[in-house]
């Protein structure tokens, strides 16, 4: 990584900032396309939240990511205060409550609490050092329950689980002895059929319409067929930029969000859809190898925990699109709208590229 300084910066991180590039102006490009006939507020609006989001990246890269450690329960605490908050003074949506309204503005503290778990959780991680008990493993637990549980409530059940997936991959390439790894697998199958009894029916209704779209073509799976209809009829090039049929007629719901993939394959085809899959892959290759190459390991954790929420928010929304995973409402990172996710998504690759400025080249 490079040490410091712009001018300074290898072509692997021009590379990385050229993909974040291209990923974000994808995003634009779905919203430009979706608001040809709808007007122009939405696509400026998000125009706003793409600047402002380059305005923090490259704030966090300036400063020393392990400034950020020290506050580790501040953040954990805030985030709790927050998802509290929801739950009581929340704005529903969807059938959901999972934004708190500020009159101007509305933000989604579930995906925030995304950033602010991931911190404290490195910070909690490199705190155990070239060691860890069970006891360890059980308090990093709770760590992630309490938050876990709390956006459950809302309901969000995709958001929850990228918690889940920050602290797995911590704890995966942590120091803990492998065998209670498998225990907490083990205890986690015995536990399926109690989590199943426990889903709201609309969460169980996507897992079946997954299995079988066919079984309710015009509710719970239409979404699904639909998308499925768009990616297809994208061909090798695509329809071309606001010619998609799906996207434009009104059949591909929540576009702009859960299925802004199935937008862009439509209208750019097999080609557009590997390019954003190449891409978002270089991001994440990049930012596992700024974790294994920092200089401490709180930014190892750091690095580690932002690849995998990357990672599998990025498979599995790409994967509902395709229709081979249930709709979960994760968003394509970068892509999606969503001012707060997208905000965060800069926070992240910010304070992962803070890590590799301040490691030392091999």
């Amino acid at each position: 990584m490079v040490k410091s300084g712009i001018n300074k910066m290898s072509l692997t991180d021009w590379l990385f900032l050229t993909a974040i590039l291209v990923l974000s102006l994808c995003g634009l490009l779905v919203f430009y396309s979706l608001s040809i006939e709808q007007g122009w507020m939405g696509l400026l609006s998000q125009l706003a939240v793409v600047l402002v989001g380059w305005g923090l990246f490259f704030w966090m890269m300036n400063l020393d990511y392990r400034f950020w450690r020290g506050f580790g329960w501040v953040f954990y605490g805030l985030m709790l205060i927050l998802l509290v908050a929801v739950l009581f003074l929340g704005t529903m949506k969807f059938g959901a409550r999972r934004w708190i309204d500020l009159v101007f503005v509305s933000f989604q503290p579930s995906e925030i609490g995304k950033f602010f778990l991931l911190l404290f959780l490195a910070k909690f991680m490199a705190e155990q050092g070239e060691t860890m008990t069970w006891k360890d493993l059980l308090m990093s637990l709770l760590i992630v329950l309490v938050p876990f549980l709390l956006v459950l409530q809302q309901p969000d059940l995709g958001t929850a689980l990228v918690l889940v997936v920050i602290w797995g991959a911590m704890v995966f390439v942590s120091p803990l002895p492998r065998r209670y790894l498998w225990i907490m697998l083990g205890i986690f199958l015995l536990a399926l059929p109690l989590i199943w009894i426990n889903m709201h029916e609309y969460q169980q209704n996507r897992i079946l319409t997954f299995i079988d779209p066919t079984r309710d073509p015009y509710g719970a799976g239409y979404n699904v067929l639909q998308s499925q209809i768009a990616v297809g009829s994208g061909g090798v090039w695509g329809q071309g930029l606001g010619k998609g049929w799906q996207s434009q007629l009104h059949f591909l719901p929540v576009a702009y969000s859960d299925f802004a993939f199935a937008v862009f394959a439509e209208e750019f085809g097999f080609v557009g859809g590997v390019m954003m899959l190449v891409l978002m892959m270089y991001v994440i290759w990049y930012v596992w190898r700024v974790g294994f190459e920092a200089i401490d390991q709180f930014g190892f954790y750091l690095a580690v925990g932002a690849g995998a929420m990357l990672l599998f928010q990025f498979v599995v929304n790409m994967a509902m699109n395709l229709g081979i995973m249930p709709v979960t409402g994760i968003p394509l990172p970068l892509v999606s709208s969503g001012g707060t996710s997208i905000l965060t998504y800069f926070l992240l690759l910010g304070v992962v590229y803070s890590v590799g400025v301040r490691s030392l080249r091999n």
